[in-house]
């Protein structure tokens, strides 16, 4: 099997918040393959957040 196109190993996101770091995503794993398609999801914001999610911020 190919080596996959896209491949992300302990990805991590918290957010900050009064009562401390709120982590949405603990040591997550990707591996993404020629062909695949992926469709990623999540609970909306409420309108008034203006908070841009994006794999820049994860560590």
């Amino acid at each position: 099997m190919p080596p996959p196109v896209l491949h992300l190993t302990t990805i991590s996101k918290s957010y900050p918040s009064p009562a401390g770091p709120v982590e949405v995503l603990r040591a997550g794993n990707l591996h993404v393959n020629a062909g695949e398609l992926i469709v990623i999801t999540g609970q909306p914001l409420p309108p008034n957040d203006s908070v841009k999610t994006d794999t820049k911020g994860c560590s």
